[in-house]
This record gives C-alpha cells, sequence and structure tokens, in this order.
C-alpha cells in the first residue's frame, strides 16, 4: 500500500498539479501580505518574482536530468520543489530572496559543469562572480562565499588556477562597484557597506502559524517548518550519498556538492538569521534535488516509499493547518 502510494506521487501528473495549483494558490494568496487590499492590487514585481520562481523551477528539473542525479521519475523533482515552495506563501514577496536564488543556481550550475574538469578556470570565474554580486546586495554573504569554495572539492577541478579564478570572481563585482562609487564621489556609501557586514543586531524571523483551537491560539514558528522539512530530506539524502557504493562516481560527486551548498546555507541563517528571508527561496529549490535522487536511486524500495509518504503526510498536515488559519 506504501509503495503504490508513493509511486503515485511519484509519476502522477495528478499530484504534481495538485502540489503545483496550491503552491500557486498559497503564493498568489501571499501576496495579500503586501499591503494590498486585494490580489489584483499587488505589485507587479510580486508576479514577477512567482513568474520567475516557476521558471527556474523548470530549470532546476532539467538540471537534475541534464547530470543524470533523477532519471526514472522525471515530474518528482517538480513535485517536491511546488510542495516545498508551498509551505512559504510568503515566497512571492521576498523580492531579495528571488534575485539570490537566480544568481545561485546560475552559479551551481557552472559548478555542477566543472566535474573533473582540468581548465575550468571561466566557469569558477563565472560562478563567484554571481556569487559576488549576491554579496554586494546582501553583506552578510561574504561569510559565505569562503565556505562556497570549500563546497566545490567533490566536484575534482577545484586546484590553486580555480581557486585564484573564483577569488579574482569574488572581488569583480566589488572592483565595479567601489570604482563607480569612488568616481563619482559618493564613497561614503563603501563605508555603509562595510559597516553593515557585521550587523548591529540578530533578528529571528517572527512569521508564526496561528492554529486556532476551542479556546486558545498555537503559534508554530514558520522558520522551524521550513528547516524541519529541509533536514527531513538532507540527512537521510546525504546518509544515501555516503552509503550507497552502487552510486556513478558523477553524480556522487554533484550530490556531495548539493549537500554542502544546503548545509552552508543553513549554517549562514543559523549564524545570521536576518539570511532566513534572503537564503530561504534558494534552500527550498535545491533540497527537491536531493530528495528526487533518494527516492530514484535508494537501494530499499521500502525505505524510499516511506521517505515519500511521510513528507507527503507532513505536508498535507501543514497545508491543512494553513488553509485553517486562513478560513
Amino acid at each position: 500500500m506504501v509503495k503504490k502510494i508513493a509511486l503515485f506521487i511519484a509519476q502522477s501528473r495528478v499530484a504534481a498539479v495538485i502540489a503545483s495549483l496550491l503552491c500557486l494558490g498559497l503564493w498568489v494568496y501571499g501576496l495579500m501580505g503586501t499591503g494590498s487590499q486585494s490580489v489584483l492590487d499587488a505589485k507587479i514585481w510580486n508576479y514577477v518574482i512567482v513568474i520567475l520562481y516557476l521558471l527556474v523551477g523548470i530549470a532546476v528539473v532539467r538540471l537534475t536530468k541534464k547530470h543524470a542525479i533523477s532519471t526514472k521519475h522525471q515530474l518528482l523533482p517538480m513535485t517536491l520543489l511546488m510542495m516545498g515552495g508551498a509551505l512559504s506563501p510568503q515566497l512571492s514577496t521576498m523580492s531579495v530572496g528571488a534575485i539570490q536564488l537566480v544568481l545561485i543556481i546560475i552559479a551551481y550550475q557552472f559548478l555542477l559543469d566543472t566535474y573533473r574538469e582540468r581548465y575550468a578556470m571561466s566557469s569558477y570565474f563565472m560562478a563567484f562572480t554571481l556569487f559576488g554580486v549576491g554579496s554586494l546586495i546582501t553583506p552578510q554573504l561574504l561569510f559565505v562565499v569562503p565556505l562556497l569554495i570549500l563546497s566545490a572539492i567533490p566536484l575534482q577541478s577545484l586546484h590553486f588556477r580555480t581557486f585564484c579564478a573564483s577569488l579574482l570572481g569574488i572581488l569583480l563585482p566589488f572592483w565595479v562597484a567601489f570604482s563607480i562609487l569612488f568616481l563619482t564621489d559618493n564613497t561614503h556609501h563603501i563605508a555603509q557597506y562595510f559597516d553593515s557586514v557585521i550587523p548591529s543586531s540578530y533578528p529571528f524571523p517572527t512569521d508564526v502559524l496561528c492554529i486556532p483551537l476551542s479556546d486558545v491560539s498555537v503559534t508554530v514558528p514558520i522558520a522551524a517548518i521550513h528547516v524541519v522539512w529541509i533536514l527531513l530530506t538532507l540527512i537521510p539524502a546525504s546518509i544515501h550519498v555516503i552509503t550507497n557504493v552502487n552510486m556513478k562516481v558523477s553524480v556522487r560527486a554533484s550530490l556531495y556538492h548539493t549537500s554542502l551548498l544546503i548545509l552552508i546555507l543553513l549554517i549562514a541563517i543559523f549564524v545570521f538569521p536576518a539570511l532566513y528571508h534572503v537564503l530561504l527561496p534558494t534552500l527550498l529549490f535545491l533540497t527537491p534535488i536531493l530528495g528526487a535522487n533518494f527516492f530514484d536511486a535508494h537501494l530499499s524500495e521500502l525505505w524510499r516509499s516511506i521517505y515519500l509518504v511521510v513528507m507527503t503526510v507532513i505536508w498535507l498536515l501543514v497545508i491543512g493547518l494553513y488553509l485553517w488559519s486562513i478560513l
């Protein structure tokens, strides 16, 4: 029974459509949180963000096929992606998060293409130029970039020349931006930037899910829901990658890199809670890559079926609570 349910979720277009419709519905509802009285009054930029998420989602699915991360169940990455997206109705209002998502996903693609490449300097330069642009937009990401270089070690293409290319890529956006500020006599913005690298306070996300009961209203931090959702995939998928001796070496390297990237971004959120809204879209879009491979390639059909059914039950429970609080 569990296996049949899991296969329905993984292979059925109905499951993918239901997850997509719920996700889009909650995202559009989230637009009403921008201060507009109706969905139609929301800013055009918010709708652009929604379209951007859909395009990045399609790109992530194509990426899993290109690198043979998920080949048996082609709809599963999109289903898991939409399920994760539905857990955050406010995702459509995270404009900086959407920009960082595009930058990181493109950089991620550049790095995956360097597996065992001897002359990968241009790819590393392009990837870390994008990371540099992200750090220019969000100063706290400067602390994350060195760890992102380490996350490329499993790809077996990181050596002295690619390391130097990475450093040059990181520095290029700053050189351009600071040169413009210097030439326009706005050097005070440079000091302001470095002052904001280490924030004076560390505010935790305050978004909560209110569950109205008979006499009381229980509040659950939405950030906790997201972290649990990500860890429920990251932990078993990482164990699977480490223990599965039959996995192709190239796929293993890609998954090691993906796991490290997700872990680094999670650590960044714990160290700098203000990065939660900035990095959440990226985490929700990267996690399905691990989940799809776990279900696709795990040696035990029972365990992978249990994983997918448990994730779906938790998702339905959270979505049910969302809808209950809305209605």
